[in-house]
């Protein structure tokens, strides 16, 4: 059985409808990964760069970059860890992060655009160094 990286989706509402709903409030995590068009690969660097050095200053913010995949130059892994889900659904009602979205709705490949994982940060001081 093939099995991706995925635990939600940005498909319909399901990400909307979990970050609206959900009884957890705690620190959570958000890892997507990024299939952009070979020829919008700059523009989409220079795009982030841009987005990233606003978000640093976002409210909860605890870990939010991009890294380049290993085998594939016009795939990214955007890593962001937020104080909680409060602070992550301040982020994503914001007039920036919808602009944001539509945006990258003309850089991702067709097809594959994009994957999404959501997790729950570990409090075990143990677990993380």
């Amino acid at each position: 059985m093939a099995r991706t990286m995925d635990n939600m989706t940005f498909q319909g509402e399901e990400f909307n409808t979990w970050l609206n709903s959900t009884d957890y409030t705690g620190p959570v995590g958000v890892i997507v990964k990024l299939y952009v068009k070979e020829e919008l690969r700059e523009p989409f660097l220079k795009g982030m760069e841009a987005k990233m050095a606003s978000i640093k200053n976002e409210e909860g913010v605890l870990v939010y970059k991009l890294n380049e995949d290993v085998t594939d130059s016009v795939v990214f892994w955007l890593t962001e860890e937020w104080r909680s889900v409060e602070d992550l659904k301040t982020h994503c009602n914001s007039e920036a992060y919808k602009a944001s979205g539509a945006r990258m709705g003309a850089v991702l490949q067709e097809g594959t655009g994009c994957q999404l994982a959501i997790y729950k940060l570990c409090s075990s001081p143990a677990l993380s160094i």
